[in-house]
């Protein structure tokens, strides 16, 4: 017996590279020709009535016979009982000619009424959470991405990728495509594959910003953000800096405990010429004030995944708060 495709999709989680990967087979899968995306509709759900989703959801497919309906964050202003249930109802009658998936970002509670729904109706609706991936199932996953894109890492690049990327799937998966890239797709990516492409320039400016703040310098913090963004996504970026303070409040810790740089090195997976330098930025700030950084980052980050901000805005945020006074009072 042919298994019944649900009409509703719900894409949950942290791992936005993710369900944007399960958008793309959605929209793959309705695509039958050059009229196919003509059938693909993408709306942002915080600035839509329940009248315009009624409409949305029951309109017919433009020759052919199904269509994609992705709202973004459908949810987010339904704090009233009467309108959940009444969204509720919609989704339910969603036609056998409309796909519907509904993308929340971030993770949803079980007791979410949406996640409730989904659960008592598994023959409307699929839910499906996207965690995200874990330090220690980045490079398996590496591995794997490079697989699916028709090339190889060894393990050891795969390791120090994983490590320059924590857990930023998005981020690793440019990076995986630039160095099969690199090497033609002829040979496995190799460390210092990694090393040229993804550290050399990109991991010094990041440095270099991570010193000026460290000396209050604003004018050469916001110089290096400048060079960084006509280097890489800002996405990269943000992530780089994350990995960054990271390793500083680990560094940091050591440093405390007489604990030595070969030993950040290999917490790490990164070379000693990296490790240096983390090593000697850590003695640049203290405990508290990398704590304060890291809650910042922390900050910025949940502001960008759910639209609060733009990632340019966040950063220069990020460069502008560090230096303020209150900032350095935290040592």
């Amino acid at each position: 017996m042919q298994a019944v495709q649900p009409m509703v999709y719900i894409l949950c989680g942290e791992d936005e590279y993710g369900i944007a990967r399960r958008l793309r087979q959605l929209e793959a899968e309705l695509d039958d020709g050059s009229l196919g995306l003509l059938n693909v509709i993408r709306l942002e759900g915080r600035s839509l009535s329940l009248a315009e989703v009624e409409a949305i959801i029951s309109a017919v497919p433009l020759f052919s016979s199904k269509r994609l309906v992705v709202i973004h964050q459908p949810t987010a202003h339904m704090t009233a009982a009467s309108v959940r249930s009444q969204f509720l109802e919609l989704i339910a009658q969603t036609p056998p000619s409309t796909i519907l998936v509904l993308v929340e970002p971030g993770s949803l509670d079980a007791q979410h009424w949406l996640v409730k729904w989904a659960h008592e109706h598994p023959d409307k609706a699929s839910l499906r959470y996207f965690g995200v991936v874990k330090k220690e199932k980045m490079e398996k996953w590496i591995m794997e991405c490079a697989r699916m894109e028709g090339g190889q890492f060894t393990p050891q690049a795969a390791a120090y990728l994983a490590s320059l990327v924590v857990d930023n799937t998005r981020l690793a998966h440019q990076e995986v495509v630039k160095l099969l890239t690199f090497v033609k797709f002829q040979r496995p990516v190799l460390p210092e594959d990694v090393e040229s492409l993804t550290v050399s320039v990109a991991q010094e400016s990041v440095f270099a910003m991570v010193d000026a703040l460290a000396r209050r310098d604003a004018r050469r913090a916001s110089a290096g953000l400048r060079r960084l963004l006509s280097e890489q996504e800002p996405s990269g970026i943000f992530a780089m800096i994350v990995r960054q303070f990271r390793m500083l409040i680990v560094a940091r810790e050591m440093i405390s405990r007489g604990q030595r740089v070969v030993d950040l090195a290999e917490y790490f997976h990164i070379n000693d010429f990296v490790a240096e330098k983390v090593w000697s930025q850590a003695r640049l700030y203290t405990a508290p004030q990398l704590a304060t950084i890291y809650r910042l980052l922390c900050h910025l980050d949940d502001e960008v995944k759910t639209g609060g901000i733009e990632i340019d805005t966040a950063l220069e945020l990020f460069i502008s708060q560090v230096i303020q006074p209150q900032m350095a009072r935290s040592r």
